[in-house]
Parts: structure tokens; C-alpha cells; sequence
């Protein structure tokens, strides 16, 4: 999964207030756990994942459900399989919203884009994590009036044209995260939250709603060929730990 600082363990830290847990997974790398891991789907997480047509994104899919589960079973002391997610969308009754375990205290967020899948996992503040690829055929052209606003967009414009991509999706990165921790999601325009570019440190500027000095905003390194952010409802967090799920999923699946 390339040359990253993440934490390689086989159990889960303890999870404490003021700690941010964000945990990576490589589909490719846990390819031999898939059968594994698909057992821990409830029926809707298995009708939803009837729906899903690539290969690609099924097995994202699966292994994103499956270290939800684990990271929230280690902190309430149960086993996966008794972990009973609910994902409601305020717009309709399909499950697709944000992933909560109501009355645990725990906050998650999930997000996967090519060969990384990401799990953010809180205590009693809520998280959003994001992550993307940075693809060659990706042009950000005619996304930028859609999902930058005026500033951001000039600032994106004047940089240099090799950078535009990931400066494009660094920005992507930062806002969906934003997003993922209000609860909005996409069913928000992207023009609604204003961050710092590229090339400056992560702050969210303007939140239409909100009030932007309540959002912590964090770069994340997700490896070569990825670019993620993870940002937090109320002050910056003491500690994130970025985990490697390997080697935890690999011990669940053994024992």
C-alpha cells in the first residue's frame, strides 16, 4: 500500500475523548479475507451491495461494512457480527446516510476511493473522513463551477496546470470531509464550505450554515496516488492515529 505512516497493528488501541482513530484498508490486500468479511453483512448492507455492479466497488464496499464494525467492536467490547449499524438519509427511506451506532458514544465516518478504504472513528465528536484518487483522466475544468466558489477557483487557476488535479481534489478532499461531519453529505453544494487551497494548511474559511471556526480540518496521508482529509466538529483533536486494518482484520478473521 506504499511507503505510509501508519500504525500496523492486530488489536484496536484504545479508543479515548480527544482522539481521533483513522483506519486504512487496501481491498487488494485483504482480497483473501473478502468471504470473511461479507459474513458480517446484515441483509441491507447485502442488498446493497446486490446493487453494485463493478467488482471494484463491491469489494469496497464489503471491506468498508467490515472495518466499521471492527473498529466500533473493539471499543463496545462485543464481537463484529453484533454491531448493528443504521444509516438513515434525511432526504428518503433508503440506508445510504452516515453510519451511527445510536447510544454508543461513538462517531464514524466512512469513505473509499481506488485501492483505499478509510474509517474514522470518535468519541462523542462527530467526524468526517474523505478520500479520493488522483486519476490522469480526471479533469477538474468542468467540475470547478459546480464545486469551488469564486475564491477558491482563482486560487486553483493560478496554479501551475500540472498541479491543478490534485490541487482540484485536495480541495474535494477537504470540503466533503467538512461535509461528512455535519451530517449534510453531498446534498449540500460543495459551494456552501470554503477551505484554504492547496498549498496552505487545512482551515475551513466559510460555512453556509455554520459557523467555520467550529470544524477542525486535518490533511490525512493516504499513500501514493491518494489525497484524504479528515475534519472534526469543535476543537482539533490531541492525537489522530492513522492504523493500518491489515493486520487487524487478518487476526479477526483467524480467531
Amino acid at each position: 500500500m506504499g511507503a505510509v505512516p501508519w500504525l500496523t497493528v492486530g488489536r484496536a488501541p484504545v479508543l479515548v475523548s480527544g482522539v481521533v482513530h483513522v483506519w486504512w484498508a487496501a481491498p487488494e490486500a485483504v482480497a483473501p479475507l473478502l468471504g470473511n468479511l461479507h459474513d458480517l453483512l446484515d441483509d441491507g448492507e447485502r442488498d446493497r451491495l446486490d446493487r453494485l455492479r463493478r467488482s471494484a466497488d463491491r469489494d469496497r464496499f464489503v471491506v468498508g461494512c467490515a472495518l466499521l464494525k471492527h473498529a466500533a467492536a473493539a471499543h463496545l467490547g462485543t464481537a463484529p457480527s453484533a454491531v448493528r449499524l443504521v444509516r438513515r438519509c434525511p432526504d428518503c427511506d433508503r440506508p445510504h446516510g452516515k453510519p451511527t451506532i445510536p447510544g454508543s458514544g461513538i462517531e464514524l465516518s466512512l469513505a473509499h476511493s481506488g485501492d483505499r478504504v478509510a474509517v474514522a472513528v470518535a468519541l462523542g465528536t462527530p467526524v468526517g473522513v474523505d478520500v479520493e484518487q488522483v486519476l490522469p483522466s480526471l479533469d477538474p475544468e468542468p467540475l470547478i463551477g459546480t464545486v469551488l466558489t469564486a475564491r477558491e477557483a482563482a486560487a486553483l487557476v493560478a496554479m501551475p496546470a500540472a498541479g491543478r488535479r490534485t490541487g482540484f481534489l485536495t480541495y474535494w478532499t477537504r470540503k466533503e470531509a467538512v461535509l461528512k461531519a455535519t451530517g449534510e453529505g453531498l446534498r449540500m453544494s460543495m459551494r456552501h464550505v470554503e477551505v484554504t487551497g492547496p498549498l496552505e494548511p487545512p482551515r475551513v474559511l466559510a460555512l453556509n450554515p455554520g459557523r467555520p471556526q467550529e470544524i477542525a480540518l486535518l490533511g490525512l496521508d493516504a499513500g501514493h496516488g491518494h489525497i484524504a482529509a479528515l475534519a472534526v466538529i469543535g476543537r482539533a483533536p490531541a492525537q489522530v492515529l492513522q492504523l493500518d486494518a491489515a493486520a487487524l482484520l487478518h487476526e479477526a478473521a483467524r480467531s
